[in-house]
């Protein structure tokens, strides 16, 4: 029986050499084919001239020239390559000029159409001979179907099932951020009253219809303007960027606990949710989440000793404030 002759610790080429021995292909016609058929868009970048030709522009689903020049400081002062994007931009194409083998990077890049498309970019270096890198082969993928996907799931795993708010995690995480660039806020806590009668008195159906209801009525208020969670069971957390006034933020929590109080659940007959309310404000930088939750907490708590719809609010000053 025939038995192959096998080389034994043959080394592996080295990384430029693949890519000379693939860039030869071209001239015999195997390079152009898989290009033509290939779905993702390939072009070859001219180190010395900074111009990229593209190779298989139909295979792309945004129009583009077929040569670009000035190439990367063009298309980010064009606006093509969005701001954020823009140092991961440059530093794949310094990669490619310092004549570094091989790199990659993810951009974002504004379409023709508008919106924007997410871009996953490689490149191998074909040496020019002398150790000089003179071509690099860049092939680019459009990954924002698969990015925009990642997003809706991360989204779906921020929210809370029931009301559609963020959860006590997500929540967490955002007014963390929120905390760190602002000056000055104000966090609200909101407990409802009555949740547990609700729940012995028409099922945990009513229940859950009166959690909406206070998840609806928050959302509605201060959509743009804060984040607004769910930390779990009848509470739920809101955070306010900007300065504001005690009395302010006294009237408004007024006005939302009278506004939930209202809201009736007809096919509960005459149950009622009722609501009530906490504030603290960040006032230095000093003030992190976990003194804010705090403070607004006990403010809720004293609030609910004098009764169900209270609002109390920490002034300035430390003294406690009865809306």
């Amino acid at each position: 029986m025939y038995q192959p002759k096998l080389k034994a610790n043959t080394p592996a080429k080295p990384l430029f050499l693949r890519a000379l021995s693939f860039f030869r292909l071209f001239y015999k016609g195997n390079y152009r084919a898989i290009v033509e058929n290939s779905d993702r868009l390939v072009g070859h970048y001219f180190i010395q001239e900074k111009t990229i030709r593209l190779q298989n522009r139909a295979a792309w689903p945004v129009k583009m020239p077929s040569v670009i020049a000035d190439v990367p400081e063009s298309l980010v002062k064009s606006g093509a390559i969005l701001p954020e994007s823009a140092e991961d931009f440059l530093e794949f194409y310094r990669g490619i000029r310092e004549g570094r083998p091989c790199g990659q990077s993810l951009i974002t890049k504004r379409r023709g159409s508008g919106g924007t498309a997410y871009v996953k970019e490689r490149y191998v270096i074909v040496d020019g001979g002398e150790g000089k890198p003179r071509l690099a082969i860049i092939y680019l993928d459009d990954v924002t179907a698969e990015r925009q996907q990642m997003e809706r799931l991360k989204e779906f795993a921020e929210r809370d099932g029931l009301t559609g708010v963020y959860n006590r995690a997500a929540a967490e995480e955002r007014i963390r951020g929120a905390l760190d660039e602002s000056e000055a806020g104000a966090l609200l806590i909101f407990d409802i009253d009555n949740l547990k009668r609700i729940n012995d008195t028409a099922g945990h159906a009513a229940g859950d219809r009166a959690i909406k209801l206070a998840a609806d009525s928050l959302s509605f208020h201060f959509r743009g303007r804060g984040v607004v969670g769910r930390l779990g069971g009848d509470e739920f957390i809101v955070f306010l960027k900007g300065p504001h006034d005690d009395v302010m933020i006294c009237n408004l929590l007024s006005f939302l606990t009278a506004e939930l109080s209202g809201a009736g659940m007809d096919e509960y007959g005459n149950l009622r949710v009722t609501c009530s309310a906490g504030a603290a404000f960040k006032r230095t930088r000093l003030d992190d989440f976990e003194t804010l939750y705090h403070i607004a907490d006990a403010a809720l708590r004293q609030a609910k000793r004098n009764g169900s719809k209270r609002c109390a609010v920490y002034a300035g000053s430390g003294e406690l404030i009865f809306c």
